[in-house]
C-alpha cells in the first residue's frame, strides 16, 4: 500500500470520528434530553481520545514523513503535508490527557451554562470558567514549549487563526477603534429614529421565513437544515450534511442576522471542492476566514438595500403589519446603530467593541493579571468604557456567550478579523460584479455565491489564511477596506 493510500485510510477513520463527535455535539445542543448529560460527556471524551490517538500514532507520523519527501512543490500533496504537520504538532504538544480533560469539562460546562445564563447565576459557572481557563493556560504552555512565542495567548489565537498574534491583533483592533469612534460621533448628532422592528414576531413564522430565505440565496436544504437552539452555530458531518441553528428570538433582527451568519459558514462548507472532501484539505482554512464569510453574508449582503428590495415583500406576506414599510426604510432599520449589551444582537459598527472586550479579558485571564472572581465586574467596566453602557446582570454580561463554556479561548478575535477580511474580499468581488446590488434586488444571488466559491470556498485548506487572502485580494489583512465600507454605510443610511 502506498503512503497516499495509507493516508487516505487513516484520514477516513479520522473523518468518521470527527463527524460522530460533531453530530453528538449538534444533538446535545438541539435535541438531547437533559438526563443524557453524563453519558454524552463520557462518549464525547472517548471519541476525542480515539481521534487524538489516531492523529498522534506512529503510523500517521511515518506516512506524513514519507509523503513530505515525495510531494511536488505547489501540489495538493504538499498542502496536505503542511496541514498534517501542523495538526500533528498541535496534537502531540497537547497530549491525550489534556484533550480528554477538555472534552469532558466542556461537555459538563455547557450543560451548566444552559441553566446559569437565564438564571443570572455566575456562581454556578465560576468553577467551570476556572477549569476552562486553567486548561487554556496549560494548552498555551504546552503549545509554546520549544517555540518562539512572544506571549502565552499567541499559541491560543494561532489555533483558530494560523499566524495571528496577540500584538498584531491588538494593533488592528486599535485602528478599528479610531474609525468606530469617529463614526459613532457622526451618528450621535443624528436625529432619533423609531425602530419599527423592535417588537415581538411569531418565532415559528420567522424561522420558516428564514428557511426559505437561505434556500433561495443558495443553501442546499437537501444537504442541511436550520433549527432553533440556545446559541446559534453551524456544524457539518460532510458537505452533504451541514446543520445550522439560529437563536431563539422573537425579534426579527435576531433570527434574520443569526440565520444569515450561520448560512455564511454553511455555504463555505457546502461548496468545498469535491476533490478535497475526505482529505486533510477539506473544510475551511481558518476560523478568521470562516468568520469573514459568516459576517459577509450577515452584514454586507443581509443588510444591503438590494437584499431587502427582494425579500421585504416576502416578509410582508408573512407579517402583514409590516406592509407599507419601504425597502429604503428597511435598509436603514437593519443598519441602525445603537450600543447594546448583547454581542449577537449588535449593529455592525458597535459589534467589534464586544470582541475587543472579550479579547482583552481573555488575554488578562491567560496571563493571570485578572482573576475569575473579578471577571464579571471587569466585563462591565470594559463595556462601560467602550460602549458607554453597563449591564445590570451577568446574563447580559459575562454569561451571554457559550464560547468559554466550550473552552474556545482564542476564538473571539476571529470575528473582528473576519469583519476586516470580509470587506477586503467584497471590494474585490464588486470590482468583478459591479451591478451586484441590482442583481440582489431581483433575487439573483448566484453571481456572489459562484465568485466566492471559485475564489475562496472550493480551495478548502489548500492555502494558509494569509496566502489565501493574498491570492484573492492581493494584500495582507488590514483595516482600510472595512473603514471604507463602514463610512459608506453610515453615509448611505443618513436620514
Amino acid at each position: 500500500m502506498s503512503a497516499q493510500d495509507t493516508l487516505h485510510r487513516l484520514w477516513a477513520d479520522h473523518t468518521a470520528l470527527a463527524a460522530a463527535r460533531s453530530l453528538m455535539g449538534w444533538d446535545q445542543q438541539v435535541l438531547m434530553p437533559s438526563g443524557g448529560v453524563t453519558a454524552r460527556a463520557e462518549h464525547s471524551t472517548r471519541i476525542a481520545a480515539m481521534a487524538h490517538a489516531l492523529l498522534t500514532s506512529d503510523e500517521l507520523a511515518r506516512t506524513v514523513e514519507e509523503l513530505a519527501t515525495a510531494a511536488e512543490p505547489g501540489s495538493d500533496a504538499e498542502a496536505e503535508v503542511r496541514v498534517l504537520q501542523r495538526t500533528l504538532r498541535i496534537q502531540n504538544a497537547l497530549g491525550g490527557d489534556l484533550v480528554m480533560r477538555k472534552a469532558r469539562a466542556s461537555s459538563q460546562a455547557y450543560e451548566t451554562w444552559k441553566l446559569a445564563k437565564p438564571a443570572n447565576d455566575y456562581a454556578a459557572m465560576k468553577p467551570h470558567y476556572e477549569e476552562m481557563f486553567a486548561i487554556a493556560r496549560e494548552s498555551a504552555a504546552r503549545l509554546s514549549a520549544g517555540r518562539a512565542v512572544a506571549k502565552p495567548y499567541d499559541a491560543l489565537i494561532d489555533l483558530f487563526e494560523q499566524g495571528a498574534t496577540t500584538d498584531g491583533t491588538a494593533r488592528l483592533f486599535a485602528e478599528m477603534r479610531e474609525t468606530t469612534n469617529e463614526l459613532l460621533e457622526v451618528i450621535r448628532n443624528r436625529p432619533g429614529q423609531d425602530d419599527l422592528l423592535a417588537r415581538e414576531f411569531d418565532q415559528t413564522k420567522l424561522l420558516e421565513f428564514m428557511r426559505g430565505t437561505v434556500s433561495e440565496v443558495g443553501f442546499r436544504m437537501e444537504n442541511g437544515r436550520l433549527d432553533i437552539c440556545r446559541n446559534a452555530f453551524c456544524t457539518n458531518m460532510s458537505p452533504q450534511d451541514v446543520r445550522m441553528t439560529t437563536r431563539p428570538s422573537g425579534h426579527l433582527k435576531g433570527i434574520v442576522s443569526s440565520s444569515l451568519h450561520e448560512m455564511g459558514h454553511a455555504l463555505y462548507e457546502q461548496n468545498i471542492g469535491a476533490e478535497l472532501v475526505g482529505t486533510p484539505l477539506g473544510g475551511g482554512t481558518s476560523l478568521g476566514v470562516h468568520e469573514s464569510q459568516s459576517r459577509l453574508w450577515e452584514n454586507i449582503v443581509g443588510r444591503s438595500l438590494g437584499f431587502w428590495t427582494h425579500f421585504l415583500p416576502k416578509l410582508q406576506a408573512v407579517f402583514p403589519e409590516l406592509i407599507g414599510l419601504q425597502p429604503s426604510e428597511m435598509f436603514r432599520l437593519m443598519n441602525r446603530v445603537e450600543p447594546g449589551f448583547v454581542r449577537v444582537g449588535a449593529d455592525e459598527i458597535t459589534y467589534n467593541a464586544h470582541i475587543w472586550i472579550r479579547f482583552e479579558l481573555e488575554v488578562a485571564l491567560v496571563e493571570q493579571t485578572l482573576s475569575i472572581d473579578d471577571l464579571p465586574e471587569a466585563w462591565k467596566d470594559k463595556m462601560e468604557a467602550y460602549l458607554g453602557i453597563r449591564p445590570a446582570t451577568d446574563t447580559d454580561g459575562v454569561l451571554q456567550d457559550v464560547h468559554w463554556a466550550r473552552g474556545s479561548v482564542g476564538y473571539f478575535p476571529t470575528y473582528s478579523l473576519g469583519n476586516l477580511m470580509s470587506y477586503q474580499i467584497w471590494e474585490k468581488f464588486t470590482s468583478s460584479v459591479p451591478d451586484w446590488e441590482d442583481q440582489f434586488a431581483t433575487g439573483r444571488f448566484s453571481s456572489a455565491l459562484e465568485w466566492l466559491t471559485e475564489n475562496v470556498y472550493r480551495n478548502g485548506q489548500r492555502y494558509t489564511p494569509s496566502d489565501l487572502l493574498q491570492r484573492v485580494v492581493g494584500e495582507p489583512i488590514s483595516t482600510q477596506a472595512w473603514s471604507r465600507g463602514m463610512r459608506a454605510k453610515v453615509a448611505a443610511t443618513a436620514p
